[in-house]
């Protein structure tokens, strides 16, 4: 299965699968002109994914999708259906007439040291996307605290290897399990995750960033990182990175150099980073286009 994470303001969301749908017999219930995200026709509507992923949280559902290029779908049961006609290909971000595309909520959990993680999935199994035991400010779960700079290099691969697959799984927050990253330093263990329903490792995953919004960053962990695609510009799909932009003109750019660019920060190594801008690509293929750096890879 193919997976693009999309980093937005307020909701970090999975892009799971693209599934056939039946206007007759919709798997998953519209939520159309029922919250205030979604009161404009959806194809009037900007931020697609943000807002309907905002709405199915507030009725604390994790699951939801796009259909017809961006009405909103979800329901409680949305998981259990979402592919009840079949996996297809071709959705893009906000579906289409026959195929909706189905996304999930990311979800993060945490505890302080010495207390237990607790995940567990309603539908399907958990996905763990990263984990770190240690600290990263000044407030949470309190102190003695030396450094906010503290991260366990084992966190990721011990929950992966407790939690991932699985329908439930428990982790003690402690030096005995993870070992002290910051002596003296109160610590506490965060975890992203989110289900699904389909066992096992990402097959690929699909990372975007927005033109000038930030760094592009890809890690395998103790896997090395493969590229397999990239391109700096846009493509066919015209709602993504559009929020804030009105400048949506070309909808067929490519830098020639995106591929050669990117294998060179990050073919082969286990962490990685690229900007996303055009000063890193040399020549802006479309001047007049607000652009993002889109990489698809595998761990390897």
């Amino acid at each position: 299965m193919h997976y693009i994470v999309f980093y937005f303001e307020l909701t970090e969301v999975v892009k799971v699968g693209c599934f056939n749908t039946n206007t007759d017999d919709e798997p998953i219930e519209s939520l159309e002109c029922r919250d205030d995200y979604l009161v404009f026709h959806h194809l009037e509507r900007e931020l697609h994914v943000e807002k309907c992923a905002q709405a199915a949280a507030a009725r604390g559902w994790t699951t939801f999708s796009l259909l017809d290029g961006g009405a909103c779908h979800s329901d409680a049961d949305a998981c259990q259906n979402q592919d009840n006609f079949g996996e297809t290909i071709d959705c893009g971000a906000t579906g289409t007439s026959s195929k909706h595309t189905v996304y999930e909520i990311i979800q993060t959990e945490l505890v302080c040291e010495h207390q237990t993680l607790h995940l567990e999935c309603d539908c399907g199994f958990i996905h763990i996307l990263s984990a770190n035991y240690g600290r990263k400010d000044g407030v949470t779960c309190g102190g003695p605290i030396k450094t906010t700079n503290c991260s366990a290099t084992t966190s990721y691969n011990i929950v992966y290897d407790v939690c991932d697959g699985e329908i439930s799984c428990d982790v003690v927050a402690e030096n005995g399990v993870f070992g002290d990253p910051c002596v003296g330093t109160f610590k506490y263990l965060e975890v992203k995750y989110h289900c699904n329903q389909i066992s096992g490792e990402l097959a690929t995953s699909t990372v975007i960033v927005c033109q000038n919004e930030g760094v592009l960053e890809l890690n395998c962990f103790d896997k090395s990182i493969h590229i397999v695609s990239a391109n700096y510009g846009r493509t066919e799909d015209d709602s993504t990175c559009s929020y804030h932009h009105t400048h949506v003109i070309d909808t067929n750019c490519y830098a020639a150099n995106s591929l050669s660019i990117v294998q060179t920060y990050c073919e082969g190594v286990s962490t990685c980073g690229v900007l996303s801008a055009t000063n890193v690509f040399g020549t802006d293929p479309c001047p007049s286009t607000h652009k993002y750096l889109e990489v698809e890879y595998v761990c390897v």
